[in-house]
Order: C-alpha cells, then structure tokens, then sequence
C-alpha cells in the first residue's frame, strides 16, 4: 500500500515537470533581487544544516532519530494528520505552478 502511494506521487511529480512550459522558462531573466533571495535562502539553509550536524550525537543520525522503522510508525499513527495536511499543501502548490504556467502561455 505504501509502494503505491509513492508510485502515485512520483506520477503526479511527473505530469507536473511534463506540463511546464520550459522553453517560456528560458526566455525569463534573472533578476537581481530573485538571485539575492535566493542565494541568502540556500545560505540560511546551509547555516541551519551546519548547526543540526553539530548537535548530532557521535553515534551518528541513527542514535538521534531512531531507525526507517519507527519513523514510518510514527508518521502513519501520531503524525497521520500532518502528512495529510502537508500532502494536500503540495498538490495545490503543483496546480497552481501548472495554472500559472497555462495563464502565462496565452
């Protein structure tokens, strides 16, 4: 049930990269202050990083997290509403890339 799940999703991510229009993506240009978002978001993302691999015990991810195991269990139990939530989040983020991207053509 799981597997289909993922084969599902990894469909929708693909009729989504179908559907974007790439050669209007080439045609835009680079702003500066898009490229300046972009690079302080990638640094503050890299800092952040920085900071959890140093708090990571010596034993490595595994003694601080715990093992596929129990974090499946706990996604599908305690945290089912979460990922529910999240999952409906990103398949209204890829309609509306794919409703702008349409808009943007005509």
């Amino acid at each position: 049930d799981v597997y289909k799940r993922q084969g599902a999703v990894m469909v929708l991510f693909l009729f989504v990269v179908m559907l974007l229009d790439i050669k209007a993506e080439r045609q835009r240009r680079l702003k500066l202050f898009t490229f300046v978002g972009g690079v302080a978001v990638a640094g503050a993302l890299g800092w952040k990083l920085m900071q959890v691999i140093r708090t990571v015990p010596a034993g490595g991810a595994r003694a601080a997290v715990g093992t596929t195991e129990e974090v499946g269990k706990l996604l599908f139990t305690r945290y089912l509403l979460p990922f529910e939530v999240t999952s409906v989040l990103l398949l209204v983020a890829m309609v509306g890339v794919v409703v702008l991207s349409r808009r943007d053509a005509k």
